[in-house]
């Protein structure tokens, strides 16, 4: 279920035709104190002039993903982030086999609203949600 939500949420984002580059998918990140987690889809959005990553997760929300995706957005920020860019973006997809929910980090309200306009994340949540 987590590679098919991936594949869609991806070609949604690129048929937006909203300024989506694809950067990497699957990407190993080895933190500074030794630990690594992997990052399911990276991209990059012109429009936002922001990085955003993306978790898809099976099943309801958990903290420990929502700490994951922070502490990566955390390292994008410091490592991968050039001064000209907007803060990085961290989302992840929750797909129960009934449901859809998406969780913004590292985000503040007006970014988000920024953000959910040009991800267009809930027109993808009711399609992916049936």
């Amino acid at each position: 279920m987590k590679h098919e939500v991936l594949t869609k949420l991806w070609q949604h984002l690129l048929s937006l035709q909203k300024g989506f580059a694809f950067s990497r998918q699957k990407k190993r990140i080895r933190f500074e104190n030794g630990e690594f987690c992997y990052l399911d889809l990276e991209m990059y959005n012109m429009e936002l002039r922001s990085l955003v990553l993306i978790n898809v997760r099976d099943g309801l929300p958990k903290d420990a993903d929502i700490v994951q995706m922070q502490r990566l957005v955390e390292y994008y920020n410091r490592r991968e982030r050039y001064s000209h860019e907007n803060p990085t973006i961290g989302i992840v997809v929750h797909k129960t086999k009934s449901d859809c929910c998406i969780s913004y980090i590292g985000v503040t309200d007006d970014q988000r609203q920024l953000a959910e306009g040009s991800l267009a994340l809930d027109e993808f949540k009711e399609r992916v949600g049936d």
